[in-house]
């Protein structure tokens, strides 16, 4: 996990110095405009047929079954908030590192 950890970070440092901070910003609000609406709809799909077969089998795997299914409808409707509010969030952490609006920040895909 530490190992993961140290690739994102080194992959992010090099996307900034690479690119700048102003166009990897805007690449990852277009990447997570795109992917968190189709990963929230996969996890409700997921979380129905959890559910229903937690119906299915007997009685003490159906109380955790639901609460399995429960907790997956909550992370589907957080992602799909957070997918939602990406271009929001981000332009506040945006502006917070670049106050004076040198960048241009626009959310959409930059080459």
């Amino acid at each position: 996990m530490n190992k993961l950890l140290n690739i994102l970070v080194f992959l992010l440092v090099f996307g900034i110095i690479y690119s700048g901070p102003g166009e990897l910003m805007n690449n990852i609000c277009y990447s997570l405009r795109g992917m968190m609406p189709v990963v929230s709809l996969t996890l409700l799909v997921v979380a129905g047929l959890v559910y229903a077969i937690g119906k299915v089998l007997g009685q003490e795997y159906r109380s955790k079954t639901e609460s399995w299914a429960i907790s997956i409808v909550i992370g589907a409707i957080i992602g799909l908030v957070l997918g939602l509010g990406a271009p929001f969030i981000i332009e506040v952490i945006y502006e917070t590192i670049d106050p004076s609006g040198y960048l241009e920040f626009t959310c959409e895909y930059m080459e």
